[in-house]
């Protein structure tokens, strides 16, 4: 029946009342006595056909569709008692169209005043059975119209309201989809400005760095340059100065070099970059190195990278500088559902480092992988190698 809840649905039960109408046209106007008049008849269910299709298809809001929808409505049924009397044979195929009536009705008018135009319809067709069979047969005949009349109004009603739930929840849906397209894509911005605003506070820490280096280079060597040649402890002494502030410099400006993200990471994933450190470390080291990886690694957070190339590139320098001589170099990267997996080992070495180092490049990596949510570990195994792993959820 014509409920006008969506465009699907709307077409649907439109054909279904359409289909109803023929029906009654054809149980109506068949087997009737010779004689009987159709002419009438047939332009009461024409007119009934057309106020149909041109029917108001939404629920009133004002005064005025208010009244346009009470004045649809009492004429179909005018239109509807008409039938039934011009044709008394077939006043009960007739009543069907109440059927229509009753489901149009509940997409039209609020409950329970569209319970009320039901009992309307109801009456009509109860008078019109009780004239043409008499009290009480016509009574006991309009009784299972009735329930049908209230049934495929409530029936219609309830269609209408899960419908309408369906969409709502279809719009919510839609509207949490477009809200989490708008968070993803401000997390990308947040996250590309967060990283430019990082690579001004690197560059900005270098200059001054550099700045100041070059600057006290400068008033040195000058002072260097005025002084006489037979003044060689006081030369010498300013040369030394010179060394050490140019150590300093360095020292400060690789701490500060080691956070900006690498060249290669602009470029390559962070499979091929790790890749290309294995492939680098290979050839200069002529150790044998195995490079593996596991589970999805086609995309990777951003924020993950870097921290994990830095792993690796510390690793691979360690064993360089520690264990020249490894009887072998294992570097995995694994997927485990949302968290990654980097480890390092290296074999012993035959001619390992006597000292272990300074450990701030490791210390600097856990601090880091542990700021992410990761956990960090570097140690010695069981067969006396060296072992760094790191594990990050995304």
């Amino acid at each position: 029946m014509p409920s006008r809840l969506s465009v699907s649905g709307s077409t649907t039960t439109d054909w279904v009342a359409y289909l109803t109408i023929i029906g009654v046209a054809v149980l109506g106007f068949s087997s009737l006595p010779a004689g009987t008049p159709l002419w009438p008849a047939v332009i009461l269910l024409v007119l009934f056909t057309v106020a149909f299709v041109l029917s108001p298809s939404m629920p009133a809001e004002s005064r005025a569709a208010h009244r346009t929808i009470y004045a649809y409505l009492i004429g179909q049924t005018i239109l509807i008692a008409g039938l039934m009397l011009l044709l008394p044979e077939k006043h009960w195929a007739f009543a069907i169209l109440f059927f229509v009536l009753s489901s149009q009705v509940v997409t039209l008018i609020s409950s329970p005043a569209c319970y009320a135009w039901i009992g309307l319809f109801t009456a009509a067709a109860g008078l019109i059975f009780i004239l043409k069979l008499g009290f009480p047969a016509g009574l006991y005949e309009v009784l299972p119209f009735t329930g049908g009349y209230f049934f495929f109004g409530a029936f219609t009603y309830a269609w209408a309201e899960a419908d309408s739930a369906r969409r709502q929840n279809q719009r919510l849906l839609n509207d949490l989809a477009e809200q989490h397209r708008r968070l993803q894509e401000y997390a990308a911005r947040v996250e590309v400005l967060t990283e430019a605003q990082e690579r001004s506070r690197l560059a900005r820490e270098i200059h001054d760095t550099l700045g100041h280096v070059f600057t006290t280079l400068d008033v040195q060597l000058e002072l260097l340059k005025r002084l006489p040649m037979d003044q060689e402890e006081q030369r010498r002494r300013i040369v030394i100065q010179a060394q050490e502030m140019v150590r300093q410099g360095l020292a400060d400006t690789r701490r500060t070099v080691h956070a900006i993200q690498p060249v290669g990471l602009e470029s390559l994933s962070l499979v091929e970059a790790v890749g290309a450190l294995v492939s680098n470390f290979q050839e200069t080291c002529g150790l044998p190195v195995t490079w593996e990886t596991a589970g999805e690694l086609t995309s990777i957070s951003p924020r993950l990278v870097l921290p994990l190339y830095r792993v690796a590139q510390e690793a691979l320098t360690n064993i360089r500088k520690h264990a020249p001589n490894a009887a072998f170099v294992q570097v995995h990267l694994e997927r485990m559902g949302a968290t990654l997996c980097l480890s390092i080992t290296n074999g012993p070495s035959q001619k390992a480092s006597p000292g272990p180092g300074s450990g701030q490049g490791l210390a600097g990596l856990k601090e880091r992988v542990e700021a992410l949510g990761g956990s960090f570990q570097a140690g010695l195994t069981p067969e006396g190698g060296f072992q760094v792993r790191a594990e990050i959820t995304e």
